[in-house]
C-alpha cells in the first residue's frame, strides 16, 4: 500500500530547501564517484545483509555479463548518469508527503527545459497518482507535438499513458526503434519499456536477452543505469522461474547500489531478493530480509518502501499460518500509517490487524478492529476503501454464520462495484472461505460455507465468461468430501463439477478439476484412474502455462507412476525437467525433480543410479534450501546407501533427515508435501528395518511406539513401556504392536516377559485381504465370509490368530490400514469362533504425557444429545434418535448421579458449565465432521462457528474414566500414526482413560441399542472392556437386524496408554 495523503502547501523555506538538495544530488553526480564502502554503510543505516550464493549455479548465459565491477570499459554517459541521479533523489522526495509539492515543481521544471527527454515523461506519468497535476500533465503531453517533431518522445507518452488500457506497448517499441535519434539513456529508457512489453507478453526471458546489452562490461552504461537495468533484469528472470540466475543478477545489482550509497535502490533490491527467496520456497530467509527491508526503509524515512516490505511480511506470515506474527507487522504498519495520517491506509492496516485476530480465534478483538476501520471510512470518503471494507467485514460474519448480514455488507460492497452480482460476490467468498478453514484445520467452518453454497445454488449465475461459479463451487465442495472420507459425495459432486467445466470452461478450472478427481482415485485405491486425471491436469497446466500448477501435476503423476511400479514413465517425466535452458533450468523443478529421480532410482532397484541422481541435487542445495526437500533427499541417500550394504553412512543420513524433519514442522512446505506426506513413517520404518537386521527386536519396538506416539508436531514420547504396563494387567493379557509400511510390515507380541517380532505382509496386500472384510462387514444385508475373515486375522495376529487366554483381553496398538477393523468380529484361524468370544479386544492409543492432569471424578454421568444441527449439509441430515438415546441413558443410569443436556442445551460451553471435566462418564450422541486436517463434534448449541475441534478438547482437562461417542467417524484418522488424528484421541488426549466410538456411519437406533445394553452391564460396576464385550454379545445373539457384524462389531474401546506420573 502507498502513501497517498499530502500535507498541504509548502513553504517557500521548504522549496528552496529542497530545490538545493536536489541541485546538490545533481552535482555530486557529476562525475560518477564512488562511495568508500564505509561510507556506503553509513549512509545505509548498516551493512548489507549477506547474499548467500552458496551452493547457486549461475548459467553460462549471464556469467558474462557478471564480470568486473559494474562499470563499462567503454565512455560512460555522464550526462546520462547524472539525471538518474537527479531522478532517484526526485523519486524519494515525491513519495514523502513533506516535500512531495516542491519535488514536483522541480520535476516538471525539468521536463520543459528538456520536453522530449524520456525519463522525466515516465516519472512524471508514473507518479501522476500522487502528484496530482492532471491538466499541467495533459498540456505537456500534447506540447510534444506530432510523429514529425518528436516521433519518439510521441510514441512514449502515449504508452504511458495508455499500455494496459488498449495499448499493448507498439508505442514504446516505436520510440525504440528511433534509436539513432536518441541519447544513450532515453535510448536505454525505450528499451526498458519494450522489454517490459514482452515480458509481460508471456517472453520474460526475450526481456532479459533485450536488456543485457545495457549492463555488458564492455558497455558505456553507468553505475547508475547498470543498478536499474540489473533491477528489471532480475524481476523478468524472477518471472521466468530462473531463480539461480536471479539472485546472481540481485547480488550484482545489490552491490552497485550499496557502492552509490543508494537508499532506495539498496531497499528496493532487498525486498526484490526477499520475493526470490519466497519463490524458491526458503521462506524464513525471505521473512528475515523483509524484516530487514522494514526496519532499514523505517530509518531511511522510505515510506512507500516501509509499506511494501512489512505488507509482504505480513502476507508471508499469514501464508505460513502464522497470523501472530502477521499481526506484528501488521501493527507496525497500522502505526506508521497513523503517524503519517494517512486516512487512505489506517482502515486497511486495522482491516489486516482484524483478519489477524479472526483467524487467530479472537473474534471480539477482530470486531473492534472492525468497528475502528469502519470509523476511519465512514470519516474519510474513499472510494476503494468504500468498496473494500465490507467484503473484509463479511469475512468475520461467515465465521460466526451470521449470513443475513454477509448479505447486508456485500450488497453494500456491490453498490460500488458496476456489474457485480451479490450472489457471485457471497459464492467467491464462501469458496476462499472453504479451503482457508481446511488449510487451518477448521472443517466445521468449512462445513458451515458448504452449506451456506447449497442455498445459494440456484443463483449461481456468471458475470463474465471465464468465471464458471459452478464449477467453482462443485469442485471445492469436492475437496471438502474427499477430506472427510466421503468419496462417493465427492465424486458426485466432481460429476457436476465436470459438467459444468465441459460447458463454460474458464481459466484453471479443468486444471483443478483433474486434479481433484486424481486425488479422490487415489484415496479410492484407483491408481490407473489417478493416473488419468493427473495427466489429464498437466496437460491444463501446460496450456496455462503456469509453472506452480505444472508442478504440482507433474509430481502428483510421478508418484502414481511409482506406485504402480512405472519407473520408465516416471523417469522420464523427471529428467527433461533437469537439463540446462537459457539462463539455466527452472529451478522450480530441476532440485525437486533429482530428488525425485532418486527416489525412482531407490524404488526400481537401482541404489547406484539413485546415489548419482541424489549427488547432483546435493550440489545444488543451499543453506536456506527447505527442511522438507533436505529431509527426503537425505532419506532417499539412505535408503540408496543401504541397499549397496554402507549401513554406518545410511544411519547417518537417517539422523540428518529426521532433524530436518523436526525442523520442517514448524515451516511445511505445500509444494513439497507429496515429499513429506509418509516420510516420518518411511524414515521409521528403514530405521526400525536397521534394527531388526541388527536382531534388536525390542529396539526396533521402541522405535515404533515413539512414532505411534508421534501427533506430527512433537517428538515421539517412548514413556510407555509396554512390560511395565502390562503387569497392571490381569494375567494372560496380550499387547500387539504395528507399523504398516509399502514394501514390509511389522508387529511384536508382548506377554509373559517376552518380545517378539513377526513381518506383517506389506501395506497393499493388507488393504487387499482387508476389503473383502470390510466390505462385508459394513454391508449389513451381504453374508460375511469367516475364511477371509480368518485369513485377514492370521496376516495380521500371527500366532495370537487361534486365541489367547479365555476371557483375558487382548490390546492392539493398531497403525495405518488397520486402525478401524472391527477387531471384535474377525474370525480366529480356523474360522469357528470370532475374536469376541475369546475375550475383550481394546485398541491402544499414545497421548501425550498431561503432567498438570490431577483429581478425581465427581461420579455422575453426564449424556449430551443432538439430533441435528443447523445449517447441515444435505449428506449430513438430522440424527432421529440421538437426543432420545441420551435421555435414556442418563434416566436409568443407577451408578451415581446422571445429568442429560439436549438439543440446544447441548452446547460444548453448556457442557463445560454442565461440569465436563469432572464428570466420571460422558456420552455425546451427535454427529461428528472430520476434515484433512482436523475433526470436530457438531452440536447444535453452540455459537456459530465454535463446534468443538481437535485442539478444543484436549485443551479442556478432564479426569473421565470413558467418554462413549455414539457419533459417526469418532474413531475416523486422517493422518495415521498420529496420536491425535481422530476424536477419540483428542478426548484421551485431554485425560479421558478410555474412549468408546464407531469407526462406521451406522443406523442411530442400532447405535442407541449398543449404548443402552453397555450402560445396563457398566451399572453393575462391570470393567468396560467388558460391559463393551458383553453389550456386543447380545446384541449380536439378538436373531433377525442387528446380528449381522455392522450393527456391533465397529463399535471399539480405545484405552489409553499414557503412564502419568
Amino acid at each position: 500500500m502507498v502513501d497517498r495523503i499530502g500535507s498541504g502547501p509548502r513553504t517557500p523555506l521548504a522549496a528552496c530547501v529542497l530545490t538545493l538538495a536536489l541541485t546538490l544530488a545533481l552535482v555530486g553526480a557529476g562525475g560518477c564517484s564512488r562511495k568508500s564502502p564505509a561510507d556506503a554503510d553509513a549512509a545505509r543505516g548498516g551493512a548489507t545483509p549477506h547474499v548467500d550464493l552458496t551452493g547457486v549455479p549461475l548459467s553460462s548465459d549471464l556469467s558474462p555479463f557478471l564480470r568486473g565491477r559494474g562499470e563499462g570499459s567503454g565512455r560512460i554517459d555522464q550526462a546520462g548518469e547524472r539525471k538518474l541521479a537527479l531522478n532517484d533523489s526526485l523519486e524519494i522526495a515525491i513519495q514523502r508527503a513533506s516535500t512531495r509539492r516542491s519535488a514536483g515543481d522541480f520535476l516538471y521544471g525539468l521536463w520543459r527545459a528538456e520536453p522530449a527527454g524520456l525519463l522525466w515523461i515516465e516519472t512524471a506519468t508514473r507518479y501522476e497518482y500522487l502528484l496530482h497535476r492532471g491538466d499541467e500533465l495533459e498540456a505537456r503531453l500534447a506540447a510534444l507535438g506530432d510523429t514529425v517533431s518528436a516521433p519518439a518522445a510521441h510514441w512514449f507518452a502515449r504508452d504511458c499513458r495508455e499500455y494496459g488500457y488498449g495499448s499493448r506497448g507498439e508505442g514504446y517499441r516505436r520510440a525504440a526503434a528511433h534509436a539513432g535519434s536518441l541519447a544513450p539513456l532515453d535510448h536505454a529508457v525505450a528499451e526498458q519499456k519494450v522489454a517490459m512489453t514482452e515480458a509481460d507478453g508471456g517472453e520474460p526471458l526475450a526481456a532479459v536477452q533485450r536488456l543485457l546489452p545495457l549492463v555488458a562490461p564492455d558497455g558505456a552504461s553507468g553505475p547508475r543505469l547498470r543498478v536499474r537495468e540489473w533491477y528489471h533484469i532480475t524481476r523478468y528472470l524472477h518471472r521466468a522461474d530462473r531463480l539461480d540466475d536471479a539472485l546472481h543478477a540481485a547480488a550484482k545489482g545489490l552491490a552497485l547500489a550499496d557502492e552509490l550509497a543508494s537508499p532506495s535502490w539498496h531497499g528496493r533490491y532487498l525486498v526484490l531478493i526477499a520475493s526470490i527467496r519466497q519463490e524458491r520456497r526458503e521462506a524464513e530467509a525471505a521473512l528475515d530480509l523483509l524484516r530487514h527491508a522494514s526496519e532499514y526503509a523505517r530509518t531511511q524515512e522510505l515510506p512507500w518502501l516501509f509499506l511494501d516490505a512489512t505488507d509482504r511480511a505480513a502476507a508471508l506470515a499469514g501464508s505460513l499460518g502464522r497470523p501472530d506474527l502477521a499481526l506484528e507487522f501488521d501493527r507496525r504498519t497500522l502505526a506508521h500509517s497513523l503517524a503519517m495520517s494517512d486516512s487512505l491506509n489506517v482502515p486497511r492496516n486495522l482491516m489486516n490487524i482484524a483478519n489477524d485476530l479472526r483467524l487467530i480465534g479472537r473474534l471480539d478483538s477482530c470486531l473492534v478492529y472492525q468497528e475502528q476501520a469502519r470509523s476511519w471510512v465512514e470519516a474519510y470518503d474513499d472510494a476503494r476503501n468504500q468498496a473494500m471494507l465490507p467484503m473484509l467485514e463479511a469475512e468475520y460474519y461467515c465465521q460466526v454464520g451470521d449470513y443475513a448480514r454477509v448479505v447486508e455488507l456485500l450488497s453494500r460492497a456491490i453498490d460500488r462495484a458496476s456489474g457485480a452480482s451479490l450472489a457471485a460476490e457471497e459464492v467467491r467468498l464462501h469458496i476462499g472461505l472453504i479451503r482457508q478453514q481446511l488449510e487451518l484445520g477448521r472443517p466445521e467452518l468449512a462445513l458451515r460455507s458448504v452449506a451456506r453454497l447449497c442455498q445459494l445454488r440456484p443463483a449461481m449465475h456468471d458475470q463474465t465468461p471465464d468465471q464458471n461459479l459452478i464449477a467453482d463451487y462443485e469442485t471445492v465442495t469436492a475437496e471438502f468430501h474427499l477430506g472427510q472420507g466421503e468419496y462417493e459425495v465427492a465424486a458426485e459432486a466432481l460429476g457436476r463439477a465436470r459438467s459444468a467445466v465441459e460447458r463454460r470452461g474458464g481459466e484453471g478450472k479443468r486444471w483443478n478439476y483433474h486434479l481433484v478427481a486424481g486425488k479422490l482415485a487415489q484415496r479410492r485405491g484407483d491408481p490407473e484412474s489417478a493416473v488419468t486425471e493427473f495427466d489429464a491436469s498437466l496437460v491444463a497446466a501446460e496450456t496455462l502455462g503456469s509453472p506452480e500448477q505444472r508442478a504440482a501435476s507433474r509430481f502428483q503423476l510421478g508418484h502414481c507412476l511409482l506406485e504402480l511400479g512405472r519407473f520408465g514413465p516416471a523417469r522420464d517425466l523427471f529428467t527433461a525437467t533437469v537439463g540446462d535452458g537459457r539462463f539455466g533450468a527452472s529451478f522450480r523443478t530441476r532440485l525437486s525433480s533429482l530428488v525425485f529421480l532418486g527416489r525412482t532410482g531407490n524404488e526400481q532397484g537401482r541404489p547406484d543410479s539413485a546415489l548419482i541422481h541424489l549427488a547432483r541435487a546435493d550440489s545444488l542445495v543451499t543453506p536456506y534450501t527447505p527442511a522438507d526437500l533436505m529431509a527426503r533427499l537425505h532419506f532417499e541417500r539412505a535408503r540408496a546407501l543401504r541397499a549397496v550394504g554402507r549401513v554406518a553412512p545410511a544411519a547417518e543420513a537417517l539422523r540428518a533427515a529426521r532433524a530436518e524433519l523436526a525442523r520442517a514442522d514448524g515451516a511445511p512446505t505445500r509444494e513439497f508435501a507429496i515429499f513429506t506426506e509418509h516420510l516420518r513413517r518411511e524414515l521409521a520404518l528403514e530405521e526400525t528395518d536397521l534394527l531388526i537386521d541388527a536382531g534388536d527386536d525390542e529396539a526396533a519396538m521402541r522405535l515404533a511406539l515413539a512414532f505411534l506416539a508421534a501427533d506430527g508436531t512433537r517428538p515421539g514420547d517412548t514413556a510407555f513401556q509396554p512390560r511395565d504396563w502390562l503387569a497392571g494387567k490381569p494375567g494372560g493379557t496380550r499387547l500387539v504392536v504395528t507399523l504398516v509400511g509399502d514394501r514390509r510390515s511389522h508387529a511384536w507380541h508382548v506377554g509373559d516377559g517376552r518380545v517378539r517380532h513377526h513381518d506383517l505382509p506389506p501395506r497393499r496386500e493388507l488393504l487387499r485381504l482387508s476389503a473383502p472384510v470390510l466390505a462385508d462387514y459394513a454391508t449389513p444385508t451381504r453374508d460375511t465370509d469367516p475364511i477371509a475373515a480368518a485369513r485377514l486375522t492370521v496376516a495380521v495376529l500371527g500366532p495370537l490368530a487361534g486365541g489367547w487366554t479365555d476371557g483375558a483381553a487382548l490390546y492392539v496398538l493398531a497403525d495405518d490400514v488397520l486402525q478401524g477393523l472391527p477387531w471384535a468380529g474377525l474370525a480366529t484361524a480356523d474360522g469357528g469362533r470370532v475374536l469376541l468370544d475369546i475375550g475383550p479386544v481394546v485398541e491402544l492409543q499414545l497421548p501425550p504425557a498431561r503432567p498438570g492432569l490431577a483429581g478425581r471424578s465427581d461420579g455422575r454421568l453426564l449424556a449430551a444429545g443432538v439430533n441435528g444441527t443447523a445449517g447441515l449439509p444435505d449428506d449430513l441430515a438430522p440424527l432421529r434418535h440421538a437426543e432420545d438415546e441420551a435421555a435414556t441413558i442418563a434416566a436409568n443410569w443407577t451408578a451415581g448421579p446422571a445429568r442429560a443436556c439436549l438439543g440446544a442445551d447441548a452446547s460444548w460451553s453448556g457442557l463445560q458449565a454442565a461440569g465436563l471435566a469432572s464428570a466420571r462418564i460422558i456420552h455425546f450422541a451427535s454427529h461428528a465432521v472430520v476434515g484433512g486436517r482436523g475433526a470436530a463434534l457438531q452440536l447444535a448449541g453452540d455459537a456459530p462457528g465454535s463446534s468443538p475441534t481437535l485442539a478444543g478438547i484436549a485443551a479442556v482437562p478432564i479426569v473421565a474414566e470413558l467418554v462413549y461417542l455414539s457419533c459417526c467417524d469418532g474413531t475416523r484418522r486422517r493422518h495415521v500414526g498420529a496420536g491425535t488424528a481422530d476424536l477419540a484421541g483428542a478426548f484421551l488426549a485431554a485425560g479421558a482413560r478410555g474412549v468408546i466410538a464407531s469407526s462406521l456411519r451406522v443406523d442411530d437406533a442400532s447405535a442407541r441399542d449398543l449404548a443402552q445394553a453397555f450402560y445396563g452391564e457398566l451399572a453393575r460396576d462391570v470393567e468396560p472392556a467388558s460391559a463393551l464385550r458383553a453389550a456386543q454379545q447380545r446384541v449380536r445373539a439378538q436373531q433377525g437386524r442387528t446380528h449381522h457384524p455392522f450393527h456391533w462389531a465397529f463399535s471399539r474401546l480405545i484405552e489409553s496408554g499414557r503412564q502419568d506420573p
